[in-house]
């Protein structure tokens, strides 16, 4: 009996196949009818590049028209050869040798990679087991809630559907996210037909063989296993391994074996019938577990995603390139910086129950997140009791500093109302927002393995700045000159209104800036529209240095408006005449 053994570079790239007399066959890439195919090969041409034929015991090889490579024989290059047996013939780095096996030589093992679409081609006959088996995925995947639980679906629904195997085994890495091209991995799960085996080793080489190529991997030990390169099992003569190809299950492996009543050669395999419609079935298994255990992975990437990021941003980060969209960039950015009120009181009253009092800072800051997403801005940092958001990246805001103020004032809103609430995890706390727009850079910040985004530039100082002034000026929100100039021209009254509190020479900073207050809509419990005009003729009085005008429009204000004592307390302080030289700025003197 004649045999042409194909041997490639890799020892998983190796078949053999029986030469009839006179029979011809051709040799290509791709497999096809009446094609041998070295899907490892590059150098072969996909179509059929060469063909051989037995011709009175020696093997005539011929490259056909479509091959433009030659093949080397006796170490020339020939587009003809005629071969005795034990002589080879090399294309590339895989060698075709031309043997004669007589009846009594042990069958030698025999493997097969198969590429990637080649089962699609082979697995042509009745489907209609593995097309009910399908049919049971959905509700497997719902039932699935741990990769405990998804291995021990895929092995009972394997058994259950290749009935030539006798067992099935899930192979992963031993540490999660790492190949498996090494010994080091574990059994997931794995189960046999027989009840009584107590234990069952998978080879190892044949798991890191179809790990390293990514492909499926059959092998068919035979008779003699002294140079094979996989442990020939106790009771198995044939296994394969599929990896799964997902990078959330990288390293991981479906591993099926069992044992022929009869001895099976490769050719076998090929045949209608034979194994390839086992292999494509145990692929698409792979394949589907493979891509839903990614669209989960997804779904968990989102999940913590989406407690820094908006809806629309995680939208974007989903469909461009993540990091083309993390890319640090210099826009226009508005920061919202918002401290908690009452902490320091609240830290000496429950020094003895720190962790419930966690779980009310932690509430404090879950408002704060919300509010902020809710209005499109990016949850950039959280520092002890506060936190920072901002917007105008990855993307401008259609309302400009409009959308930082709205989410201030739902901030507020939430604390007011539930401050008051006896019970609540946020009685007795209160805010102070500060909220500005200015030129920044945003983006990720920091090292590569971390997905942390910030903003870097004056306008977050200045933010912050505004926050720290809330608690001198006794008003829960301050916002700078540019977006105040926003609320007034932009935002509805409906919504909130504004009005210019003083102007401050910050400690630390060269210019002078005017500070407004963020009101929210006009009511019974809020200043009037009447009154922030009264206020605003005082303020004008004041920089004008008529101190006396100013205190009397300010009396006519209610004693519930806290933001006009900062006026009240520094005319005071200065015995009621303004200094020399008094430009109409009040110096601050801490930060």
């Amino acid at each position: 009996m004649a045999e042409l053994v194909v041997v490639g570079p890799e020892p998983s790239q190796r078949w053999q196949r029986s030469l009839e007399p006179g029979v011809a066959a051709s040799i290509g890439r791709s497999p096809a009818p009446g094609v041998w195919a070295v899907p490892w090969n590059s150098m072969i041409s996909r179509l059929p590049a060469v063909e051989i034929k037995l011709v009175d015991s020696h093997l005539l090889v011929k490259c056909l028209e479509a091959s433009r490579n030659s093949l080397r024989f006796r170490d020339e290059l020939v587009r003809e050869a005629r071969l005795d047996p034990g002589e080879a013939f090399w294309i590339g780095t895989t060698s075709f040798r031309f043997v004669e096996v007589s009846s009594s030589t042990p069958a030698p093992a025999e493997v097969r990679v198969f590429a990637d679409d080649e089962l699609k081609t082979l697995a042509t006959q009745d489907v209609s087991v593995q097309i009910e088996a399908l049919a049971q995925i959905p509700q497997l995947v719902i039932d699935c809630q741990t990769d405990q639980q998804l291995a021990e679906g895929l092995v009972s629904l394997l058994l259950k559907t290749v009935t030539r195997a006798d067992a099935v085994a899930v192979v992963s890495p031993q540490v999660p996210g790492e190949s498996t091209e090494s010994d080091e991995w574990r059994l997931v799960h794995w189960d046999s037909r027989a009840g009584n085996v107590a234990s069952f080793v998978p080879s190892r080489q044949l798991i890191a063989s179809a790990l390293k190529n990514g492909q499926s991997v059959l092998h068919i030990w035979g008779e003699s296993v002294e140079e094979e390169g996989f442990t020939l099992p106790d009771t198995h003569d044939w296994a394969f391994a599929t990896p799964f190809q997902h990078g959330s299950l990288r390293g991981w492996c479906l591993y099926v074996s069992g044992f022929s009543s009869t001895k099976i050669t490769m050719p076998q395999v090929l045949e209608k019938g034979g194994f390839s419609r086992d292999l494509r079935f145990t692929e698409l298994l792979a394949q589907f577990f493979g891509a839903t255990r990614q669209v989960r992975a997804l779904e968990d990437f989102q999940t913590g995603l989406s407690r820094f990021f908006p809806p629309k941003i995680i939208q974007l980060l989903s469909e461009a390139d993540i990091d083309s969209v993390l890319k640090p960039r210099e826009s226009e950015i508005g920061v919202l910086f918002c401290d908690l009120r009452g902490f320091s009181r609240a830290s000496e009253q429950q020094h003895a129950e720190l962790g419930e009092l966690l779980e009310r800072v932690s509430a404090a800051l879950e408002v704060m997140t919300r509010r902020i997403m809710e209005y499109d801005g990016v949850v950039s940092d959280f520092q002890g009791d506060s936190a920072l958001g901002f917007w105008g990246w990855p993307t401008m805001p259609e309302s400009g500093p409009l959308a930082a103020c709205r989410a201030a004032l739902a901030i507020q809103r939430e604390f007011q109302e539930r401050s008051a609430e006896i019970g609540s995890s946020l009685h007795g706390f209160r805010v102070g927002v500060g909220v500005a727009w200015g030129n920044a850079i945003a983006g990720r910040i920091g090292p590569e393995q971390i997905i942390k985004v910030g903003v870097f530039g004056p306008v977050v100082n200045l933010c912050a700045r505004l926050e720290g002034m809330t608690k001198m000026m006794r008003v829960p929100i301050l916002i700078d000159e540019v977006t105040a100039r926003s609320v007034r021209e932009e935002l509805s009254s409906d919504e909130g209104r504004c009005r210019r509190l003083c102007c401050v020479q910050p400690a630390g900073m060269d210019q002078p800036l005017t500070v407004s207050e963020l009101l929210p809509p006009e009511s019974e419990e809020t200043l009037s529209n009447e009154h922030i005009a009264i206020y605003e003729q005082a303020l004008d009085a004041f920089l004008a240095g008529d101190w006396h005008q100013s205190l009397d429009l300010l009396g006519e204000l209610p004693v519930r408006d806290r933001g006009k004592d900062f006026l009240m307390i520094h005319i005071a302080q200065h015995h009621y005449e303004p200094p020399p030289n008094w430009s109409g700025v009040v110096s601050l003197t801490s930060k």
